[in-house]
């Protein structure tokens, strides 16, 4: 996208032109990719066996059983069998074996029993 179409497309949705944009939206644009792809986190579940999870901040616990992931907006837990995490670089990470649920919360909190990640006995 050049200069010309860069300002018809802000004043085609709104803007100023002279607003500040986040680096994301400035991808999104430039690139014209949807933003959700530019910034954040995305989940791409593979069949029932594979997990890659983008935009994670760190492995909050790890068993064969469950595993929860901290993520901008709260905490991923995935719960299985054999689950195995096969790799975590730059904030991606995979996890292998037989996934049966998935499930957000908005912040972890260990032992307690409303929370969203409500360990089953899945072993």
């Amino acid at each position: 996208m050049n200069d010309r179409e860069i300002k018809k497309h802000r004043k085609k949705h709104g803007g100023e032109g002279n607003e500040r944009r986040t680096a994301a939206e400035w991808l999104s644009l430039k690139l014209d990719i949807p933003s959700d792809l530019a910034d954040g986190m995305r989940i791409e579940l593979r069949g029932r066996n594979t997990l890659l999870i983008h935009g994670c901040y760190g492995i909050l616990t790890y068993s064969p059983c469950e595993m929860k992931f901290s993520l901008a907006d709260g905490v991923l837990c995935v719960r299985g069998v054999r689950l195995v995490c096969h790799s975590y670089l730059a904030g991606a990470v995979g996890v292998e074996g037989r996934i049966d649920t998935l499930a957000f919360a908005e912040s972890f909190v260990e032992n307690n029993a409303d929370d969203a990640c409500r360990k089953e006995e899945l072993c």
